[in-house]
């Protein structure tokens, strides 16, 4: 006896928007100036995916889209990609969507901190800082860093309190580059251990806040590339 087999397909269909005529349609910049052509956004909704780029002078449109919530994407070789999400068309809408694209940043060298100072101990340094001595004595061999602070010793770019950049400097008194971090968060806590970790980031980079997934992004933000974690006592 011969048996029969019966297989059920587990693919599920897309399927066919009620409308089509919706458009999501921006422009998008390149902070450093560098001409926005060939930006690739990538739209993906309840439809399937489509994919366009940006004109010479930013501008890119996503057309045929039917009603639903979508993603976009635009992403650029040696920059960092941007993620919008919730984007909502309906019938025949047009939505506008801008973004700012930022460049990854060149790792030189990843620094070891070797000292930790308050910046009331310098002559001319104002402000509550923490000025961390790195092992490399040119500033210009060090990269931009972005630091995330906690009172936790597990702080990282996704567990923290409180994050703001910090720039290779030099200074005569100071036998190597340093980074200067400034505490204002935590200014009234004098005894307070903080725990720091560093990650390679652009400093022009400023971040949003990710609804969809309810937490800050750093495009550029380098999640290979960090410190280890370090302790500094509050004076």
């Amino acid at each position: 006896m011969i048996g029969l087999f019966f297989i059920h397909s587990c693919v599920k269909d897309i399927p066919e928007p009620l409308f089509n005529d919706g458009m999501i349609r921006g422009y998008v910049r390149c902070y450093e100036g560098d001409i926005p052509y060939g930006i690739e956004v990538v739209s993906k909704g309840p439809y399937g995916t489509k994919t366009g780029s940006t004109d010479s002078t930013g501008y890119y449109s996503v057309t045929g889209l039917g009603n639903g919530t979508y993603e976009l994407v635009f992403k650029k070789d040696g920059y960092g990609s941007i993620y919008k999400y919730g984007i909502q068309i309906f019938g025949n809408d047009t939505v506008r969507v801008n973004a700012m694209l930022y460049q990854k940043v060149e790792v030189i060298k990843m620094p070891e901190f070797i000292e930790f100072y308050h910046s009331s101990s310098f002559r001319g340094m104002l402000g509550n800082e923490i000025i961390i001595e790195t092992d490399t004595r040119e500033r210009d061999q060090l990269p931009s860093l972005r630091f995330f602070l906690d009172t936790e010793n597990n702080v990282s770019c996704k567990n923290y309190q409180y994050t703001e950049m910090g720039y290779p400097s030099a200074r005569s008194d100071i036998d190597h580059a340093f980074y200067s971090v400034g505490l204002n968060e935590f200014q009234n806590k004098s005894g307070t251990e903080l725990f720091l970790k560093a990650y390679v980031c652009n400093g022009s980079d400023i971040g949003y806040f990710d609804n969809y997934h309810g937490d800050f992004v750093y495009s550029t933000l380098d999640t290979k590339n960090y410190t280890k974690t370090c302790s500094y006592k509050i004076p």
